[in-house]
């Protein structure tokens, strides 16, 4: 029981960190695609404004009206030809990518467009300009090698926005604004960021997480029920069988015979009480999951080894059949040994043999009367080798001879003409002995 309860503790813990595990990556997948998705977006918006700027860069700037919305750029008074009259008398004033580029953002700004662009620099001509204390830091990473910056930051309104930034690279055509700050063409002089807000997608991104982790969860809990269910009637049948078990013992242990059993490998699998008392063993633990051929079954009679593979018991069971031997040779746990009688069934599982169950008998007093039946034949033997045929009284004789005579009849059939006196003599020589031991007595005074 205690085993089942551990194993369910494992299986519980293991279903938690895999359903764990489960969320971590799903979350990372959805936020590595909402990042993915979102870095798609600021890169081509990026992009775009980049062309602008290259297109501008590519004609020297461009002349466009002045007008109170587009007066005159003051950062580019050094420049000679900032502003030009035309033949027709109007005024024109030289825009630069950079106030192109900030001119667009106000303008969106004023808009209330979602987007929001900005160029930062560290040595800005116009303090507009300036970088804010994220683009600082990625502008320093930009002098460090870095080539681009992204991150969701909340921004000074409070919103979250998905802030993307690379740097500028100086060009001979951006010297005629910036040589004046020192740059050399190859110097980054700033970067361009886009911010995209990104408050809504958050908002779906959330729903779309808890709606992850309710599913996880609802299927977490399926999971730890169905161990919890599985759990209990692991232990149910475990305790039919434990059951089961306990009765089968009880009625092993109420058998005379000695009985164990044992699985493909030999090892011992359960022992009565008689197999326990007649090895020598107190507690059953001393058998469990031993090499019984090695316990009691090691050597022949002589002393000399008994290897397994001559085992009968191993033979029966891999050829899945019983077998019986009326004499073999048994050792208890002390060392001494008693013959023993013992019998071998195998255990069948669909078709296969999963082991056997074996009995046996001490059959030492058996043995012990046998052998002294056989030497009281001997003696009974010798002595009817050694009486004369003319000591045996005739009456006995006579008896004994009609006995014979009969019993031959009913196995052998008639006898032939002229052999009785040869089947007298040989019940004297073999068998009178008997007959005088029962009848003897009652003949003894007759002629």
């Amino acid at each position: 029981m205690q085993r089942i309860g551990r194993y369910m503790l494992i299986l519980m813990l293991a279903w938690t960190c895999a359903v764990a595990a489960s969320v971590y990556f799903s979350l990372e997948q959805h936020r590595q695609a909402f990042y993915a998705e979102m870095y798609a977006q600021a890169k081509g918006i990026h992009s775009m404004d980049m062309e602008y700027r290259n297109w501008v860069t590519s004609h020297g700037g461009v002349y466009v009206p002045v007008t109170e919305s587009t007066p005159p750029n003051p950062y580019l008074s050094h420049i000679s030809e900032r502003d030009v009259t035309t033949k027709s008398g109007k005024h024109l004033t030289l825009m630069n990518p950079a106030y192109m580029t900030r001119q667009v953002n106000e303008l969106m700004d004023r808009h209330d467009a979602p987007l929001r662009g900005h160029i930062a620099s560290l040595k800005p001509i116009n303090p507009v300009n300036k970088a804010d204390p994220w683009e600082v830091k990625a502008l320093t990473a930009f002098e460090r090698g870095k080539k681009e910056v992204a991150s969701i930051e909340k921004m000074e309104n409070g919103r979250n926005y998905f802030r993307f930034i690379q740097p500028m690279v100086t060009e001979k055509s951006c010297l005629k604004c910036h040589a004046q700050q020192g740059y050399k063409a190859g110097d980054i002089r700033g970067g361009i960021s886009v911010s995209i807000p990104v408050d809504a997608p958050l908002a779906i991104e959330n729903r779309e997480t808890l709606t992850l982790l309710a599913g996880h969860g609802v299927i977490w809990l399926l999971g730890l029920a169905g161990i919890l269910i599985g759990s209990r009637r692991q232990q149910q049948a475990l305790l039919s069988v434990r059951k089961s078990e306990a009765e089968v013992l009880l009625l092993a242990n109420s058998i005379a015979h000695a009985i164990y059993g044992q699985d493909l490998n030999g090892k011992c699998t359960f022992a009565n009480a008689a197999c326990m008392q007649l090895l020598g063993y107190r507690h059953e633990a001393e058998l469990l999951g031993k090499d019984m051929h090695a316990l009691v079954h090691h050597s022949r009679a002589d002393g000399t080894p008994y290897p397994a593979a001559e085992c009968p018991t191993h033979r029966g069971i891999r050829e899945g059949q019983s077998l019986h031997i009326d004499e073999e040779v048994l050792w208890r746990k002390n060392g001494s040994s008693f013959p023993a009688s013992y019998w071998s069934y195998p255990v069948m599982q669909d078709d296969q043999c999963v082991g056997a169950v074996v009995t046996f008998l001490d059959i030492t007093e058996q043995k012990r009367v046998g052998d002294e039946l056989k030497q009281s034949q001997k003696l009974l033997d010798s002595i009817v080798e050694h009486i004369p045929i003319h000591a045996v009284p005739q009456k006995c004789r006579r008896a004994a001879f009609r006995t014979v005579q009969s019993r031959r009849r009913k196995d052998a059939g008639v006898f032939a003409a002229g052999s009785a006196r040869q089947e007298r003599f040989r019940f004297i020589s073999a068998g009178a002995g008997r007959v005088l031991l029962r009848q003897g007595y009652g003949c003894a005074g007759e002629p």
